[in-house]
């Protein structure tokens, strides 16, 4: 444990602690809106969180490559304390709309859209800074801890989550989010490590550019991140899909969604845990396509049976393989792309890997129309299962 990334290096430990607060509250912020939505619009509330799932990922892909130009010429601490504080002032807009009954969905929607701005901001100047606040030897370890993040948070928001709205409501969710921002603000504050601009004055528009300019230089990594981005079109809708599931095919509370979500999210972090005291990996593309593989056969497997053991057991797994391929894949990433374009770089990979998905949650809006829950994903999990295929026969990064 000495030697643990979260020992070694204070700073990253601080990043950390910011974004596992920050991302709890987005948890019980999730859970509680999706209960809200279904709660009070029952004719057409599967098609309005199928909507609000979109809204929050539609400005990631339109706006998220200009985030990352904006993190790669200012000091990227000074981009998380804004983006901590955009998001806190909104989120507490809301809470206000949400006590004094003042709520549409039309504010709902503009509010998520806004605060989902923000967050390539955060996320962009948190991935190229990891390498800076570790050094060559502990950045996978890193990768994998910083990738764990939403998981662990899942597990702790999902648990608490449904706890907390039966105590405070929906409203209290939210302002438990706002707060939560403003926690994460204090440790981000608190870092100490300078996280400057490595570049000289070029045009804004330029830099923009080369950010697309190095990804077509270098088919592996593009390869890879395609692949990554048609896989996301069919894993995405699980979260959608989790909350339709209790609620109108079980017929359960909101308990049994917090249930479903902690199942996943522990797998998640179980790898994690795993992983972040691994330095090293060998066959990397085999154990991705395994992963993928067994991530489908999962899925597929949700979608065939009602028992809530099973499902629990297979989001289990799911979150087990889905923490080896994002730690993994990010790891290949950090170590591969030069620290003058990460900013970029992660701003064109969050950017494609999400463009599919307001598309998907849209798709599934509609298809669940006519289409049952345990139906779709099963050809979800199939299709998941087929571009494991694609993956073992891509360019590959070095030698993997």
């Amino acid at each position: 444990m000495a030697n643990h990334v979260l020992i070694q290096f204070p700073d990253f430990r601080r990043l950390f602690i910011a974004r596992l607060i920050s991302c709890i509250g987005d948890k019980f912020y999730t859970i509680a809106l999706a209960w809200w939505i279904l709660s009070t619009y029952p004719d057409d509330g599967k098609l309005k969180l199928s909507l609000l799932m979109a809204v929050n990922v539609l400005p990631v892909v339109v706006f998220g490559p200009l985030m990352g130009t904006l993190t790669d010429r200012l000091n990227k601490k000074y981009c998380m304390i804004a983006a901590d504080i955009i998001r806190a002032a909104l989120l507490l807009c809301l809470t206000y709309m949400m006590f004094t009954q003042h709520i549409s969905m039309a504010a709902v929607y503009i509010i998520s859209f806004l605060q989902a701005l923000t967050g390539p901001l955060f996320d962009t100047a948190t991935q190229s800074s990891i390498s800076t606040l570790t050094d060559k030897e502990h950045t996978p370890a890193a990768v994998s801890m910083n990738s764990s993040v939403t998981q662990v948070a899942a597990v702790l928001g999902a648990l608490l989550g449904s706890m907390l709205i039966h105590w405070i409501g929906v409203g209290g969710a939210i302002l438990f989010n706002a707060l939560s921002y403003l926690v994460s603000l204090l440790f981000v504050l608190a870092i100490r490590t300078p996280l400057l601009s490595a570049f000289v004055r070029e045009p804004f528009l330029l830099q923009f550019k080369e950010g697309f300019r190095y990804l077509s230089q270098h088919p592996p990594i593009y390869s890879l991140l395609i692949t990554f981005s048609v896989l996301n079109l069919f894993f995405a809708p699980i979260m959608l899909i989790l909350p339709i599931m209790v609620k109108d095919v079980l017929h359960m509370e909101a308990n049994i969604l917090a249930l479903f979500e902690a199942s996943l999210a522990s797998g998640a972090v179980l790898m994690t845990v795993y992983l972040s005291f691994k330095t090293g990996a060998s066959s990397i593309y085999t154990k991705l396509c395994l992963a993928t593989v067994c991530m489908g056969l999962s899925m597929a497997g949700i979608g065939l049976t009602e028992h809530i053991g099973v499902i629990m057991a297979l989001l289990f797994t799911i979150g087990l393989m889905l923490s080896y391929t994002n730690a993994t894949a990010m790891a290949l990433f950090q170590g591969e792309v030069p620290y003058e374009v990460k900013g970029r770089f992660f701003a064109v990979l969050y950017t494609v890997a999400f463009a599919v998905i307001p598309f998907s949650y849209m798709l599934v809006g509609l298809v669940l129309q006519y289409l049952n829950v345990g139906h779709l994903l099963f050809i979800c999990g199939s299709a998941m299962v087929a571009i494991a295929i694609a993956l073992y026969k891509i360019p590959r990064i070095g030698v993997q």
